[in-house]
């Protein structure tokens, strides 16, 4: 009868190991965010912007970039036709891919076409780019804090360096029971943060509340380490509770020194000798 008990460090150990990991996932990914723009922003300046569509329906008329190249509401432009100027527009809503404009100074007669030229004069006020810049600087703060503070959490909850999400679970298998004397060998697998077995060598260290140990501290090979806990027949203890300790995890079991007695027999039912009955002797044999 083995009864483990402590698997609660193992899980904790494995979940605050994650702190680190998800501090740089999340840094990442924000930092992209706010980098894409000022990227794009810098892409369009030397691109080619055209009248991308017009839509006579509704009087709209597109240019081929939006949000995604880092356009605002209030950018103006002049429209070109073969290298002269034919109007001007302003942009006055952003999708993405494309922005509807609107536009003035056209002469009598001339309507813009798609493909017509329609490069940037002039973009938004600069204090609304510095208000976005002091916006962003804000939340660059922001991302930085978290990161921080998920970067302890995991430097703190998992002990630091390799030993973050280390696990040490126990087994025990018991070898004998003979004349009140009972021997169980006790193992220890340890795994590293990533669920690997540890380096042979790495000390785990044993003790039990009743019995005797072989000795109190082993080392592993292939990720176990064995001890043999040995209860005397004077020893009064039914069960002993192990613990072991490796990489500043620790793990408990309760172990049971009562022995099972398995009884079996030739036949269940047996008549009286004598009585003409077919079995009238059987044979019971008890398993320890």
């Amino acid at each position: 009868m083995m009864r483990p008990r402590g698997g609660t460090t193992n899980m904790n150990g494995m979940t605050k190991g994650l702190g680190g990991r998800l501090a740089i996932i999340l840094t990442a990914v924000m930092l992209l965010s706010i980098i894409t723009p000022v990227c794009a922003e810098k892409k369009i300046a030397n691109g080619s912007i055209t009248i991308s569509s017009i839509t006579d329906s509704v009087g709209s008329i597109n240019i081929n970039v939006g949000k995604g190249e880092g356009i605002k509401e209030g950018t103006k432009g002049i429209i070109l036709r073969e290298g002269k100027e034919i109007g001007k527009y302003e942009v006055v809503q952003v999708n993405w891919g494309f922005s509807r404009i609107a536009v003035t100074g056209l002469a009598d007669g001339v309507t813009v076409k798609p493909g017509d030229s329609a490069p940037i004069s002039s973009t938004p006020a600069k204090a609304s780019s510095k208000k976005k810049s002091f916006a962003s600087s804000k939340t660059l703060l922001m991302i930085v804090g978290i990161a921080a503070a998920a970067l302890l959490f995991g430097k703190k909850g998992g002990g630091g360096g390799s030993s973050g999400g280390s696990a040490i679970t126990l087994s025990a298998t018991k070898t004998s029971h003979t004349d009140g004397q009972s021997t169980i060998t006790v193992t220890a697998t340890v795994k590293d943060q990533n669920g690997f077995s540890v380096a042979d060598g790495t000390e785990v260290t044993f003790s039990t509340s009743a019995g005797t140990l072989n000795r109190g501290t082993a080392t592993t090979a292939a990720g176990r380490a064995t001890v043999i806990l040995t209860k005397e027949a004077s020893d009064p203890a039914e069960e002993a509770t192990i613990t072991a300790k490796a990489m500043e995890q620790t793990a408990t079991m309760v172990v049971s020194f009562v022995t099972s007695i398995d009884l079996e027999v030739s036949f269940e039912t047996i008549q009286i000798q004598d009585s003409g009955g077919a079995h009238t002797e059987c044979t019971i044999t008890a398993t320890c």
